[in-house]
């Protein structure tokens, strides 16, 4: 009977030593190692189904429970952390070391006795030796490209979650502005009013009524378009949520009337050092850089260690047979994996300075935004407003007196309600702009 040695049960059991292999931690593991990068464990990061239902049943949902309820159902945002969870299984798949093989041999059959009576019968293990530290490389490369999907993870929530804020803002402005429309009709309707009494006093021709009237009706279509834009808003918000429908008149919350003014080269500093799409070319480089640096070292082939066995059934002989295998790269050298992986980094390099390019040409058209309708907000809340507020009055007190003339009173009545109207667009752009600015230089500007 044949018996294999126990160097052949080693080896076959923990491969080649010096290797860096995975000890027995690995060995008598059953799970991935990389369960706490697995998608399915961090797929609702800090929340259920149960917190959702709570979330959504409240009152007054805000900005923060927006936010929360996208970090959870966000289909998107939980596709991405399943990218993560495959970059670790590749990075696991490259610390493995590679499998010795295990082979059954009978030779020198005679022709004339099939059977293994009388051939040589062997068993032999063969086990590859990586070398050249490809392997090394490899490892890190697929390390680096870990980290970079776990970047990219982070990008594609401050995406999800700026998206969520401008639907936010969205809204709110579609709110306050319903309610604005509801103000200004009222005082239209009073202008209506005072028109029509003078009319049935025979003190003013109808078509100063007809005039106010058209005011009026102007008023009552722009409301109805407004609750369109609310049901289309409120849709697009749905699919940030992953199909969650947010009951809108649970939406609260007021558009901030003071923001600071914002420093352009702090941001543009957050945006190259701390943006995760930069910092994840750069990760992209790291791996690139590996990658180059294992087709080098693939150029030395691997080479294989072969054991085995026997016994020569003819002679009742033992044998023992050693052997290693070196293949020659005499022709293929893996020029062009070196060539292809060379011009790779080099366009790893190139694709971090377009993404930082292109953030920074955003970041300077969105703070232009941002500056600029904050200085129209401020200019029509102090000044503007309150004049034309005062110019209404004036007129709306001298039509009533009879010393003033219709035209005067619907010039300051409709100079009034633009000025209005004109000053919450004004807040909506500023919002926006910081939303925007929050995507791209990070959750400091909210501070």
């Amino acid at each position: 009977m044949i018996r294999l040695p126990c160097l052949f049960i080693c080896l076959a059991m923990t491969g080649c030593a010096g290797t860096g292999i995975r000890t027995a931690e690995v060995a008598s593991q059953s799970d991935n190692p990389y369960n706490s990068a697995s998608p399915m464990a961090s797929e609702l990061p800090g929340g259920s189904e149960t917190e959702i239902d709570v979330l959504l049943r409240k009152e007054n949902i805000g900005l923060e429970e927006l936010l929360h309820i996208a970090e959870i159902s966000n289909p998107e945002l939980r596709s991405a952390k399943h990218d993560a969870g495959a970059a670790a299984g590749r990075l696991w798949q490259e610390e493995l070391y590679p499998n010795p093989t295990l082979a059954f041999e009978a030779e020198d059959i005679p022709a004339s006795d099939l059977g293994l009576s009388s051939s040589e019968n062997k068993i032999a293990i063969v086990q590859p030796l990586v070398i050249g530290r490809r392997r090394s490389h490899a490892i890190s490369a697929a390390t680096a490209k870990q980290d970079k999907s776990h970047l990219l993870v982070q990008h594609k929530r401050r995406q999800i979650l700026g998206e969520v804020r401008h639907r936010y803002v969205e809204l709110i402005y579609l709110k306050q502005t319903l309610e604005l429309h509801a103000e200004l009709h009222e005082i239209v309707q009073q202008t209506f009013q005072i028109a029509k009494a003078r009319f049935d006093a025979k003190a003013a021709p109808e078509s100063e009524m007809i005039k106010t009237q058209i005011d009026l009706r102007e008023l009552e279509l722009g409301a109805r378009r407004l609750q369109r834009q609310l049901a289309a808003s409120s849709t697009q918000l749905q699919s940030l949520l992953g199909g969650l429908e947010v009951p809108v008149g649970n939406i609260r919350g007021q558009l901030p009337t003071h923001l600071p003014e914002l420093e352009i080269g702090t941001l543009r500093t957050a945006v190259q050092e701390e943006h995760p799409a930069v910092l994840a070319a750069r990760k992209e480089i790291e791996a690139a850089e590996r990658r180059f640096d294992q087709t080098k070292a693939e150029r030395i082939p691997d080479t294989e260690i072969r054991l085995a066995y026997g016994r020569n059934a003819a002679t009742d002989e033992n044998i023992v047979e050693a052997a290693i295998g070196i293949p020659l790269p005499l022709f293929d050298r893996g020029q062009g994996n070196i060539l292809e992986s060379r011009h790779l980094a080099a366009k790893a390099r190139r694709d971090k300075e377009s993404v930082v390019h292109a953030l920074l040409a955003e970041l300077a058209t969105t703070y232009s935004s941002y500056m600029t309708a904050r200085d129209e907000v401020t200019t029509l809340q102090d000044q503007i407003a309150p004049d034309a507020e005062k110019a209404f009055t004036q007129a709306k007190a001298g039509y009533e007196a009879g010393k003033t003339a219709l035209l005067d009173l619907l010039d300051a009545q409709r100079t009034l309600v633009k000025i209005r109207l004109s000053e919450l667009e004004s807040l909506r752009d500023m919002n926006m702009a910081r939303a925007q600015l929050w995507k791209i230089a990070g959750a400091g500007i909210n501070e």
